[in-house]
């Protein structure tokens, strides 16, 4: 998210501070986090006053939003270390509730089976991922209304599964209809537990959505709508995790949301596997994605040369910085935990993948599909959302200028064209 453009888009009072009965997690990201405690202080205060009321319960994370399990051990210990520390440092105090924070959001909702270990040795209690990672384990949807716990050489996480129709249909969908889907779930018997779980920009940062939130109130009649149902009973994950027993032990696949393994896909085989949907789709509707699977998330660094670089580059800096000190590193330590930090602002997750998000298309690392010559640069400002122009002049100033003007002119056409496509997407 646009550090500025949240906070200039962030309305007061909130929901949550005029509505007692509404809780939630919220995960911001560690740059945001940054930002806002030196330009918008108050926010915090006022996040800080939900906490200690027990409404909002903050979730960890990779403190530079790193795609866990793209990055080494040390590095995921000490980002997950260094955002609950920030949480519990500014948001804790007497009484507050989740500080430090027992709950941790996933980068791109990237999945592998070790991560389980990896972050319960880190603290982390629970995290949630898709339902289609369930699915693709064999689960029924039906059975999903719940949590689940999974493992990985002894070490327990509690998994929760975010349902995709909640995620499609808020902030969409008018309120009573999301009631609606609510009172289908609650119909199937008690103790079921609902999960949506999705990115802050759908409430106001994407295309209309500002206007469809806030000028025309869909969070407010939305809040009205679940205090007027008092059967649904609102409550954050660690309370729920404290009321609820676990539906039973899971093994999860390597997965992320069904979009980005799309996305992950050669042009050539998101082509079938689109006509694979449309040909499922009658019969199955939205659940013929469930018996597809696109590519692994990890084939962006196949796919994109310039990307594999830069995370190898990464990786060996790591590695180097994280080896028994000796010689002018040992000397100089305070030097040693800059280079650190560098390289944990490096493991942002935008330089790793593709999609529809700033990405390496619009960081100007693209390659030039189909073309004989060198890597062109694909100019910044003509890629999706959120570029940031200060990124793509850097990236343009190092990547190759062996591309003509011609060329530049394609790429920002062409990238032009992707984000049209992009936006009516999200809009529908």
């Amino acid at each position: 998210m646009n550090a500025g453009t949240a906070a200039r888009r962030t309305p007061h009072p909130q929901p949550p501070e005029r509505h007692p009965s509404i809780r939630l997690a919220l995960h911001t990201s560690g740059p945001l986090l940054e930002w806002l405690a030196a330009r918008e202080r108050s926010y915090l205060e006022r996040l800080a006053r939900l906490v200690e009321r027990g409404q909002v319960e903050p979730w960890g994370g990779g403190f530079y939003e790193p795609v866990l399990a793209a990055i080494p051990e040390p590095d995921r210990r000490a980002q997950i270390e260094r955002m609950a520390g920030w949480l519990d440092r500014e948001l804790g105090g007497p009484g507050s509730a989740g500080c430090p924070p027992r709950g941790l959001w996933l980068t791109e909702r990237v999945w592998e089976p070790a991560l389980a270990a990896s972050l319960a040795r880190a603290g982390v209690a629970y995290t949630a991922v898709d339902d289609a990672h369930f699915v693709a384990a064999g689960l029924e949807r039906e059975a999903l209304w719940g949590y689940y716990r999974t493992e990985d050489q002894g070490e327990s996480l509690a998994v929760f599964p975010i349902h995709r129709e909640l995620r499609y249909a808020v902030p969409f969908a008018p309120p009573d209809e999301v009631v609606e889907i609510l009172r289908r779930v609650a119909a199937g018997g008690e103790g079921r537990i609902a999960v949506l779980g999705d990115d802050g920009e759908k409430f106001g940062v994407w295309p209309g959505t500002h206007k469809l939130c806030y000028e025309e109130g869909w969070l407010e009649h939305f809040a009205e709508a679940l205090e007027a149902n008092p059967w649904i009973q609102i409550r954050t994950p660690a309370e729920a995790l404290r009321e609820h027993p676990s539906r039973g032990l899971v093994y999860l696949p390597t997965a992320s949301y069904h979009e980005l393994q799309e996305w992950a896909l050669s042009p050539a085989a998101h082509a079938r596997y689109e006509r694979a949907a449309a040909r499922l789709e009658p019969e199955f509707g939205a659940a013929a994605h469930d018996l597809l699977r696109g590519g692994h998330w990890r084939n962006f660094l196949a796919r994109y040369p310039e990307t594999n670089r830069l995370h190898k580059r990464m990786l060996r800096a790591s590695r180097r910085l994280h080896e028994p000190p000796h010689g002018a590193s040992a000397a100089d330590p305070a030097g040693r935990d800059a280079a650190l930090e560098h390289v944990w602002r490096a493991q942002c997750a935008t330089r790793w993948r593709g999609g529809r998000s700033p990405t390496t298309r619009s960081f100007g690392m693209r390659r030039w599909e189909g073309a004989r010559a060198r890597p062109s640069t694909v100019p910044c400002g003509s890629g999706s959302r959120g570029s940031s122009p200060r990124s793509g002049a850097t990236t343009r100033a190092a990547a190759s200028r062996s591309s003509t003007a011609g060329r530049r002119r394609a790429g920002r056409a062409t990238e032009a064209g992707i984000a049209s496509r992009s936006r009516r997407r999200t809009s529908s």
